[in-house]
C-alpha cells in the first residue's frame, strides 16, 4: 500500500519519473548510507584511528569494556 501519491502504483507518474523515484526510492537511500559509512570506516582505518583489541564504546584502559 502506497504511503503517498509518489509511492501510489497508480498515481505515481504523475508526479515524478522512474529514474527520479530510483534515487529516492528506500533501497537507493539505505544503499547510500552503507556506502558512506564504508568509506568513513576506511578512512578511519587508514588514518589509525582504530586500535587493537578496541572493542567500542566504554573501552577504558583496562580492556574491559562495560558489559
Amino acid at each position: 500500500m502506497a504511503s503517498t501519491a509518489v509511492d501510489s502504483e497508480i498515481h505515481g507518474f504523475l508526479f515524478s519519473t522512474d529514474e527520479m523515484r530510483e534515487i529516492w526510492s528506500d533501497k537507493n537511500w539505505v544503499q547510500k548510507w552503507l556506502d558512506t559509512e564504508a568509506a568513513l570506516a576506511k578512512a578511519q582505518g587508514e588514518l589509525g584511528c582504530y586500535q587493537p583489541g578496541y572493542r567500542g564504546y566504554g573501552d577504558g584502559p583496562s580492556g574491559k569494556g562495560i558489559f
